[in-house]
């Protein structure tokens, strides 16, 4: 073989090889997990003060909850600075998480539907349905009632989902 053939080869293979782990990188950073500090939430939106009450008029459908969706809200926001994330259960591996406004008492017309629960935090728009660390370790893979993790960003007065889903947990109406 002559010897321009073998570095043509060479420059070839040693290209391949920067591609793959070119891919390989960016592979691993877009499927890490989303972190809370990733997230954090502008000083403009964190709330101070007193909740105000809830505006069942945004939703009035939701006075069928209202006993925990005054006492969620009474205690102030715990999500994206001015949002109170209030759960209950729905049944057996079945939590529902609904979110007010805790400044307009507003409710927001979506919820999270979760089989293991949710993870948040007052400093972050970042929300985690059936968060993984939550998960028995001993559970097969394909269990359905052991929840599949997502993750949503509070964004504009609204969850919007991010990263790999599937994203089975949101409602909106």
């Amino acid at each position: 073989m002559p010897k321009r053939k073998i570095v043509r080869a060479g420059l070839a293979i040693t290209i391949f090889g920067f591609i793959w782990f070119a891919v390989q990188l960016s592979l691993a950073v877009s499927t890490a997990a989303p972190r809370f500090q990733d997230y954090p939430v502008p000083q403009k939106d964190a709330f101070r003060g007193r909740s105000a009450p809830v505006n069942f008029s945004t939703d009035p459908d939701s006075l069928r909850f209202q006993t925990e969706l005054n006492a969620g809200t009474a205690k102030g926001p715990n999500f994206a600075g001015h949002i109170a994330a209030i759960s209950w259960h729905c049944g057996t591996n079945c939590q529902v998480t609904a979110f007010v406004n805790v400044r307009t008492g507003d409710i927001i017309r979506q919820s999270i539907i979760s089989n293991i629960g949710v993870a948040f935090r007052q400093n972050s728009r970042l929300f985690i349905a059936d968060p993984s660390e939550q998960r028995d370790p001993d559970a097969p893979p394909d269990c359905i009632s052991c929840g599949q993790t997502a993750y949503y960003l509070w964004q504009d007065d609204r969850l919007v989902p991010i990263g790999l889903g599937p994203h089975i947990h949101l409602r909106s109406w």
